[in-house]
């Protein structure tokens, strides 16, 4: 029969426990000193006794260790040893001194982090994720609890507990894991791929250049929503000192369809280096860079939701100017104009937006309520033989 252990005091393997760090809904992880080389210190994650019983969750459990053993990078938590004590598994990794991206946070309030820090800190987790992702490995749960910082302050990725080998461009799991504030919207289907990664690395950036994460939702329901269809608050309203360009950048890795991110965790990297200030010759780079009409469109659409009309305008304006014949954007720039009250030109724009697309039942209704507002509602809908 299986001994049961808390391991509060003891030992595993050659390591005599010291404190309880955390504990997690797969694993429990202690600060360890090697009973030998008494300077050496460790974090040793045990798995759960409830599922010592499951060999596929066993065999999930080690599989961290064989990943972090392929996974030899300077931003990578490195991994010491491993080993069986008592039929439970266990994992010995380097110990992070100085905490984690949470508690730094957690510790400033709903204030951003300085810029080159946040920057600091995006290169070194991003250089870890294109690595594994080089090696074929998908982190799946990248979020500020797993990223630690070292004896020098330097950031280091963690927890490769439910990281997959996918050959592929993509997998899919019956099995959903990942952290709902921090997961893409295909990940709560089921679909394994690195643009999950870029999206999460994202979510990170948006969190430290505003102070808060990107959606507030507290249940599964309430965030699967949001990631699915709610655009977040957008960051230069939150951080009025954020560049645009970062802006930009951060909310294409955001895209809610995945071929909307940028085409690889590298290229995310250099266009956070390019929209940060500094240079490329990367033509494509900066093309990604580059706002189209989609990002001013969301933006239009997230200031609108927040009740920003002047700023919403100026954000459809400038996705007209990329796509004048974009029925969609003008029926939304007429309900931003009739919320200021600016009912004429509300009234052009639902027009030209039924001349464009003359089933779209937005500009439709949008236009019947102007006319109803201007005291004229009898009057007809316009020909539609104009086209865009």
């Amino acid at each position: 029969m299986t001994q049961r252990h808390t391991y509060s005091h003891g030992q595993i393997g050659n390591y005599q426990i010291l404190a309880l760090l955390a504990r997690g809904g797969f694993g429990s992880v202690y600060k360890g000193r090697h009973v030998i080389f008494s300077n050496r210190i460790v974090a040793i994650k045990v798995l759960h006794e409830k599922y010592l019983a499951s060999t596929k969750e066993r065999a999930q459990f080690m599989q961290e260790a064989y990943l972090l053993e392929v996974l030899r990078h300077p931003c990578i938590v490195p991994v010491v040893d491993a080993g069986v004590q008592d039929e439970r598994p266990y994992i010995v990794t380097k110990y992070l001194s100085h905490g984690t991206l949470q508690e730094r946070l957690e510790y400033r309030g709903r204030s951003p982090l300085p810029l080159e820090e946040s920057l600091t800190i995006l290169e070194r987790v991003g250089q870890a994720v294109d690595y594994a992702h080089r090696q074929h490995i998908v982190h799946r749960d990248i979020k500020p609890d797993n990223i630690l910082f070292n004896a020098c302050g330097e950031a280091v990725l963690t927890d490769f507990g439910i990281a997959t080998f996918v050959e592929t461009r993509t997998m899919r799991t019956k099995r959903v894991a990942g952290s709902f504030a921090y997961m893409a919207p295909e990940q709560f289907q089921g679909v394994i791929s690195k643009e999950g990664d870029q999206y999460a690395l994202a979510c990170v950036a948006y969190t430290l250049f505003t102070g808060q994460p990107p959606f507030a939702g507290t249940t599964l329901s309430e965030l699967l929503y949001q990631h699915f269809y709610e655009q977040p608050p957008v960051p230069t309203l939150l951080n009025p000192r954020l560049p645009p360009a970062l802006e930009r950048v951060v909310l294409k890795g955001m895209a809610k369809s995945r071929e909307e991110r940028y085409p690889t965790l590298a290229t995310f990297l250099s266009a956070l280096h390019m929209a940060s200030g500094e240079r490329t010759t990367d033509v494509s780079v900066r093309a990604l860079v580059s706002p189209d009409k989609e990002y001013w469109f969301r933006k239009g659409n997230a200031l609108y939701k927040q009740r920003a009309y002047e700023e919403a305008l100026a954000a459809y304006n400038q996705a007209l100017r990329l796509d004048p014949a974009c029925a969609v954007v003008h029926s939304n720039k007429g309900a931003a104009l009739y919320c200021l009250g600016y009912y004429r030109d509300a009234l052009a724009s639902y027009t030209r937006a039924l001349q464009l697309e003359p089933q779209r039942a937005s500009a439709s209704r949008g236009r019947s309520l102007v006319l109803h507002r201007m005291g004229r509602p009898y009057e007809r809908r316009p020909a539609t033989s104009l086209r865009g």
